[in-house]
């Protein structure tokens, strides 16, 4: 008993010297807060240096240094946090699920990802059920843009026979090649990826419809029927319904209150610089920052 006592109190030190050595100080030189973003052409790259340049322009009054690390995604992202090499990370709403429900908090809300399914104008498909038997690239394995594809295909029963994975301007290559017969792409609007895409040749995108959500929802609440504007894309001149998730901010439940605080009320002060870093963040107002849309409870921090 008396060992579990000592065990309990020794626990309890850590854990308080832990949260003390994370709350920033004015004018301190506590470690970085990292987060976790995605590849450099990326919207959640651009997200989180922009936030970060935000935070440090203010580092002599609260005293945190913030910096971002590139990785290939959410689910990248979510086992960094796990691995304590992030404090933060951007992610899909729909990565995450209930295991992560005691380890991390909701932050922030971003912007919308959609996914986007392209195949070559000419093509005889007309929606997303047409894929199957296709020859169809669903980004890199084990990323969360190819999770939420696989999540929704097998939802509508869609069945590719050939499921591939090639890197960067190499699917867009393919595709208008004729080696594929289409790529799925998840991130927000405008993409740099569709837009090489879309102008090397003549592409357009597949729909979704009302008609498939029940059934995506079934297996993923956080997954939505939203639109892909027109006029963006070529040969896309009116929006084209697309499933969609929401990027967002979250953080391990055990990062200090206080810096959370400083994060977010960076985000709410200065959200009209954060909607410039990127055409996707470009409707962001302090609502969306404030929808938590994941299965997380908020920060304590964030509350």
């Amino acid at each position: 008993m008396f060992r579990s006592f000592y065990l309990t109190a020794i626990w309890a030190v850590l854990a308080c010297s832990s949260a003390l050595a994370q709350t920033p100080t004015p004018g301190g030189s506590a470690p970085p807060i990292v987060i976790a973003t995605g590849g450099t052409a990326g919207a959640y790259f651009v997200t989180g240096q922009r936030l970060c340049q935000l935070i440090n322009a203010y580092r002599v009054r609260h005293g945190l240094r913030c910096i971002v690390t590139t990785s290939v995604g959410s689910a990248a992202n979510l086992e960094a946090l796990a691995s304590r090499k992030a404090d933060l990370a951007i992610v899909q709403a729909d990565s995450v699920n209930e295991t992560h429900r005691e380890t991390l908090r909701f932050v922030l809300g971003l912007h919308t990802e959609h996914l986007a399914v392209l195949v070559r104008a000419e093509d005889s498909m007309q929606t997303l059920s047409h894929l199957s038997g296709r020859r169809v690239d669903l980004g890199a394995e084990g990323s969360g843009a190819r999770l939420t594809a696989e999540v929704i295909l097998r939802a509508i029963d869609a069945r590719p026979a050939i499921i591939i994975s090639l890197q960067g301007e190499q699917r867009g290559q393919a595709l208008c090649a004729g080696d594929i017969d289409a790529i799925t792409n998840l991130q927000g609007s405008p993409a740099v990826a569709l837009i090489t895409a879309t102008n090397r040749c003549s592409l357009r995108f597949l729909p979704a419809t009302p008609a498939m959500l029940a059934p995506v929802q079934a297996r993923n609440l956080e997954i939505s029927l939203e639109a892909i504007p027109g006029g963006i894309y070529r040969n896309t001149d009116h929006e084209v319904p697309a499933f969609a998730v929401q990027a967002t901010l979250v953080a391990r439940r055990d990062l200090a209150p206080a810096i959370v605080q400083v994060i977010r009320a960076t985000a709410l002060r200065d959200v009209e610089q954060l909607r410039s870093a990127h055409p996707a963040l470009r409707t962001l107002n302090r609502a969306e920052l404030m929808l938590n849309t994941t299965l997380l409870a908020e920060h304590d921090g964030a509350k």
